[in-house]
Order: C-alpha cells, then sequence, then structure tokens
C-alpha cells in the first residue's frame, strides 16, 4: 500500500499537491485515488514541450482536456482532479487514460 498524506513539488512558479492512498495487486497493479492540485498549471505543459516529454500536437489536444478539467473547479489557472486506478484503468477526472501501470521491484 501507498498512503500519501501530503506530496508538495514546486517547479519555477508551478506547485503541486497530492494525496491519496493505493493499494496494490500482487502483479502490481494499483487501486485508489491521489487528489492532485496543480497551481499555475500552463506553464508545466509548455515546459514538457520544450523538454520533449510531449509534442506540440500532443500538448494542444492535451490543453484542450486540461482546460475543460480547471474550467469545471471554477479556478482556470489551477487543476483540482482526481487520478483514480480502478480495475487496471486510470483516469483523470472522469476522463479514461487507459491500463494503469504496473509498479513491481520495490
Amino acid at each position: 500500500a501507498l498512503n500519501v498524506t501530503t506530496l508538495n513539488v514546486h517547479w519555477g512558479a508551478i506547485q503541486a499537491r497530492a494525496e491519496g492512498a493505493l493499494a496494490f495487486a500482487p502483479a502490481g497493479i494499483p487501486d485508489g485515488a491521489m487528489s492532485v492540485v496543480v497551481v499555475n498549471w500552463r506553464p508545466a505543459m509548455a515546459q514538457a514541450v520544450r523538454s520533449g516529454l510531449v509534442s506540440a500536437d500532443q500538448s494542444n489536444q492535451a490543453m484542450l482536456v486540461l482546460n475543460a478539467l480547471a474550467n469545471m473547479n471554477g479556478t482556470p489557472e489551477d487543476l483540482d482532479i482526481i487520478l483514480r486506478f480502478d480495475a487496471g484503468q486510470m483516469f483523470l477526472g472522469p476522463i479514461a487514460l487507459g491500463p494503469a501501470p504496473r509498479l513491481t521491484g520495490f
């Protein structure tokens, strides 16, 4: 199991906080949820493109989704979302992201 009571990350003007709990099946598949708040999230996407982590096309598509999620909580500058793992799948808010990563070797 992984229990996160407070995780704070500061990267320039970007701040992120997370908390939650995950349990792991023997194959390393997580189940549970993490509450994630990213303050001033837009520069993080620009940095991801500059670093080559995502392409410009991926960034444009992601920005549409992230803008919608940010607007849902009334503060478009911040993302306040749930990263959920359920039945081997991963979800960002209401959006299915695909198979959950297997975390093994700990």
